[in-house]
């Protein structure tokens, strides 16, 4: 689905979206978000922060780290159609977990009222960026072990994007009990982990340590014995290592995971009606494989 239908046919665009956005191509969505912002437009998503504020975050900035983000929503939204139900309800409540500086949620604008929408992180700089930014919603601190302080069945939609291809095992089961704790009956959590090419990218990680920039250095460290661990993908297991995720007890939580989709099915196909594991589309510097999850 490209990001024109994904606008111009959904009825639960809030009003500035039906308004200014609806019918506009991707290319012409990107620009918006990326040129300078004024007005009405400023008003509506905020102001990004810097270049290198957005490459420390996601490893990309401008107009790719918002290729990124609409690819993924994309990939929301085709699986959701799929299973008869709407990337965004009417009056649906949306989370945003991991919400970084914001820019998924910045998106999610377009489909969720403002008083329905909010960001979670665990960094207290995180939630400082997203609030200065202008872009609204509700921005809430969590822990990283749940409970996450909302009420059963309180939400219809989730969306974790690099997240769980970050948590540990423990961490990540946990968290996917919360979710369908918080989710209502028809609601969908939209998680995403790593890829096993990812895999191949960290051999040529480690060839090249002493060149590498800041933000990959921690993913370079990770999974040294890559033998072992495709062997534990091949056999539907949880795949963590704790390396590179910078100490301060995070250890236990924090890291890099790859998460086949045999898990996937086993493990929390016990906890949700409706399972699905998609790769990665191919396109829109998105590499990551989506995990739905849907409650009935």
């Amino acid at each position: 689905m490209s990001i024109d239908p994904l606008l111009s046919e959904s009825n639960s665009l809030v009003p500035f979206a039906l308004q200014h956005l609806a019918g506009m191509d991707r290319q012409r969505l990107l620009a918006t978000l990326t040129q300078p912002r004024s007005g009405e437009i400023e008003k509506f998503f905020g102001q990004p922060p810097d270049h290198a504020t957005q490459a420390r975050f996601t490893g990309l900035s401008s107009e790719q780290t918002f290729q990124q983000a609409l690819t993924y929503l994309e990939v929301c939204a085709d699986s959701a159609k799929r299973n008869g139900l709407p990337l965004a309800p009417k009056q649906g409540v949306a989370l945003d977990v991991g919400c970084g500086w914001g820019r998924v949620t910045q998106l999610l604008k377009m489909f969720f009222e403002v008083d329905r929408l909010h960001g979670v992180d665990v960094m207290d700089q995180a939630l400082d960026l997203c609030a200065k930014s202008g872009i609204g919603a509700h921005w809430h601190h969590t822990h990283f072990w749940p409970p996450s302080g909302f009420k059963d069945e309180s939400v219809d939609r989730i969306f974790a994007y690099s997240v769980f291809s970050h948590l540990s095992e423990d961490n990540s089961d946990a968290w996917v009990r919360e979710f369908q704790r918080i989710l209502r009956p028809g609601g969908i959590a939209f998680l995403t982990t790593r890829h096993p090419s990812f895999f191949s990218y960290l051999q040529q990680l480690k060839k090249d340590r002493a060149n590498l920039p800041d933000f990959a250095r921690g993913a370079a460290a990770a999974f040294d014995d890559l033998p072992k661990y495709l062997d534990r993908y091949e056999k539907g297991e949880f795949c963590f290592d704790p390396m590179g995720s910078g100490g301060n007890g995070l250890t236990a939580v924090y890291g890099e995971a790859v998460i086949p989709p045999d898990y996937v099915r086993s493990r929390w196909g016990k906890y949700f009606s409706h399972t699905e594991y998609i790769d990665p589309p191919g396109r829109g510097y998105f590499d990551q494989s989506t995990i739905v999850l849907i409650k009935r």
